[in-house]
């Protein structure tokens, strides 16, 4: 799978200064310097999602991290509770909530990789599409005379991975907060997560979308959606190459 460095983010600013200018390899670079950015902020984000809540199960075995995780979630609630335990319990509501907050973040920044994409598509190829108005629908209107390009736009616009994406960060900003809350399975199957933060289902522009766990949205789904984008940038230096 492409990663950062497999795309060459050099080649493409020298390629776009030799055949558009100065001027457009400096506007690329503000654009590609800030697709590195968010990318790097979004794994923050998705690693310190994991590790908020990871650090309280430490040293504890996975048959008995079940019902430690329970006695965390109600111990804080529990008049004859030791103090110890009190303390963990109330690290762990603590804890839940900043896991919860960089989980939004990362899928806030994970969807900014994509407008910015759209940007560096626009300046790369020439589209002269007005930059506050630039959007990856509007850039892939613009595009149809490259077909690998077009392919791979069309591809990542209808991922599920992304349509998910882009509705649960819509939903956030423009229609209500959606919980992101520490959940318990009761009849877990074999090999199947137990327990853990969960998005739950909710709907938007007359959609549903399951619920999730949300160490996959952060993790596996957001190389997925990564992985597309870039496969995006790669072609992008192909196409220059080649004209």
């Amino acid at each position: 799978m492409p990663d950062v460095l497999s795309w060459d983010l050099k080649e493409l600013k020298d390629l776009v200064r030799e055949k558009y200018g100065p001027r457009a390899a400096e506007e690329l670079e503000f654009y590609i310097s800030s697709i590195s950015k968010k990318i790097n902020i979004a794994a923050y984000h998705s690693l310190e999602s994991r590790e908020l809540l990871k650090v309280l199960f430490a040293q504890i075995t996975e048959d008995y991290s079940y019902s430690h995780g329970l006695k965390l979630m109600f111990g804080v609630m529990t008049a004859n509770v030791d103090e110890d335990l009190r303390m963990k319990s109330s690290l762990f509501y603590n804890n839940s909530w900043k896991a919860e907050a960089h989980v939004v973040a990362c899928a806030y920044a994970v969807l900014s990789v994509i407008d910015i994409m759209a940007q560096v598509i626009n300046c790369t190829l020439d589209l002269k599409i007005p930059v506050n108005d630039v959007t990856v629908y509007k850039v892939k209107g613009e595009i149809t005379e490259y077909d690998n390009l077009l392919k791979k736009t069309k591809e990542l616009l209808c991922y599920d991975e992304y349509k998910y994406l882009q509705a649960f960060v819509n939903s956030q900003k423009h229609v209500f907060f959606i919980p992101i809350t520490y959940t318990f399975k009761m009849q877990a199957e074999i090999g199947e997560k137990a327990h853990g933060l969960k998005i739950p289902s909710f709907k938007f522009n007359g959609k549903s979308y399951c619920e999730k766990w949300s160490d996959d949205f952060v993790t596996t789904e957001f190389v997925k959606v990564k992985d597309k984008v870039l496969e995006i940038g790669i072609e992008l230096n192909s196409i220059l190459k080649l004209n």
